[in-house]
């Protein structure tokens, strides 16, 4: 972030941008694909939500080089495979002029200001240019009343959530971008620098209420992070269970449950991407079958997705039928003591007969 020379800098700006689409790093693939086709499978990566969380913007941003330079420069089978059988979405700046103000303060005064909200100047009368903005975090349109209320006065708070859902254009330009991809995207991967945590939705839940909202869906995350190689000590869980807070308005939130279909109306972004992880995984199993030896040696980046696809709808199913058997023990239970207490008290009356 420090240097002198604007031409290399890819912040340096006199004035903030507007932001009205994200700005997209594509990595051209290979067009030959064995196993998968390349336009069905996407990994959409984004980074920068938060001006301040600067490490965020790097991991996509050295994501893209990565494959790029073993793919392509060092014709590394392994990344030639990836990029031949994925495509990847790379959003490295979601909050372009937040991110922008701490670049121009670091050149002024080499120090990285507590910005983490976006530029909207619309309080800037109340609160100073760090402290104003919003929480381009708790704009999306996923529990933003019933979890918003706590910081909808506070408009210097670091989470300020807007006036309303979408009011900001950087998530009203993700919401669209994910939208318009919503047929090729599998997963989402939102970076920031908060800790060492995988968090996933639902993060306005306490307990967590995955399950009933996207069935299957945490028995793939809590695959993910049991298989998946993360560093040592790494919480996992939702935003409740790792750091103690229920939030709204979350960008992870609200693309598991949701996605614009151009009309105003909301469909299921669940039945979407599962159906996907579904086909991609029968294309898989069929490919296999047809050529065992061929597709034992092809890397895919979202093998662990569709084998914990299939490992969710079973523990899914299994999670269903125990419901139902406790709660057909809990009705029998409840019928016997009833019965019980019925006995009881025909007892007490038989005594006092006697009596």
């Amino acid at each position: 972030m420090a240097g002198g020379d604007d031409s290399g800098n890819l912040l340096a700006t006199k004035k903030p941008a507007k932001v009205e689409q994200p700005k997209v790093i594509a990595a051209e693939a290979p067009k030959a694909s064995k196993g998968g086709n390349v336009d069905e499978n996407a990994i959409l990566v984004t980074g920068a939500t938060h001006a301040r969380e600067l490490l965020s913007m790097q991991v996509p941003m050295f994501l893209a080089l990565k494959l790029l330079h073993q793919g392509v420069t060092q014709d590394k089978e392994k990344y030639q495979q990836m990029l031949a059988t994925t495509k990847f979405h790379f959003v490295p700046i979601v909050n372009v002029d937040g991110a922008s103000f701490v670049e121009e303060n670091w050149k002024e005064s080499h120090k990285i200001v507590d910005k983490r909200k976006n530029m909207n100047p619309a309080n800037e009368g109340t609160c100073d240019r760090e402290n104003s903005g919003v929480d381009l975090n708790r704009n999306y349109g996923v529990d933003w009343e019933a979890e918003n209320g706590k910081n909808a006065t506070d408009l210097c708070g670091d989470f300020w959530p807007g006036d309303k859902p979408f009011s900001e254009p950087e998530s009203r330009a993700m919401r669209d971008y994910i939208g318009a991809n919503r047929n090729e995207l599998k997963f989402v991967i939102n970076c920031h620098t908060i800790g060492n945590d995988f968090i996933w939705p639902f993060n306005g839940r306490e307990p967590n209420d995955i399950d009933d909202r996207a069935p299957g869906y945490l028995a793939i995350f809590q695959d993910i992070a049991e298989n998946a190689p993360f560093p040592d000590g790494v919480m996992k869980g939702n935003s409740y269970e790792v750091i103690g807070d229920k939030m709204g308005g979350d960008a992870d939130d609200y693309t598991l449950t949701m996605r614009p279909s151009g009309k105003g109306e909301m469909n299921s972004w669940l039945t979407i991407l599962g159906e996907q992880v579904k086909k991609h995984a029968k294309a898989s199993s069929k490919a296999s079958k047809a050529s065992a030896k061929e597709t034992s040696s092809e890397i895919n980046p979202l093998s662990i997705i569709d084998a914990a696809y299939a490992k969710a709808k079973q523990a899914h199913a299994v999670k269903v039928r125990a419901e139902e058997r406790e709660k057909k023990a809990a009705l029998r239970a409840a019928a016997a003591k009833k019965r019980a207490a019925r006995r009881a008290q025909i007892g007490r009356a038989s005594c006092r007969e006697r009596v």
